[in-house]
């Protein structure tokens, strides 16, 4: 098995703010506000994870971990919450590694 994390950082700005409906300039102090709390939580996501061992990418909107010891979705909830990280703040993904499947069919 193998298991990673996602961490969702924002949107498209059409997804952010109203696509296609008129935007004041309060609308945008409201998103800017938003966007640097959700990037300090992020942030802060960081530096408790890669401190535990998980390795971080930059995905498109979010951030992807993953462990070399973590290989299971319980394993990583147990991780996350020993770090005091609420496990339904990210995204959990498990699934069958290809070292599992060329098991199967070998």
């Amino acid at each position: 098995m193998a298991v990673s994390l996602t961490l969702y950082l924002f949107g498209k700005p059409g997804q952010e703010l109203p696509e296609g409906e008129e935007v004041n300039a309060q609308d945008l102090r409201a998103l800017g506000k938003s966007l640097q709390a959700r990037l300090e939580e992020a942030a802060d996501l960081v530096e408790k994870l890669t401190g535990a061992g998980w390795e971080v990418q930059m995905g498109l909107y979010d951030l992807f971990f993953s462990h070399p010891y973590i290989e299971t979705a319980a394993q990583a909830e147990a991780k996350l919450q020993d770090l005091g990280i609420d496990p339904d703040r990210i995204c959990i993904d498990e699934w069958e590694d290809e070292d599992d499947v060329d098991d199967e069919l070998g």
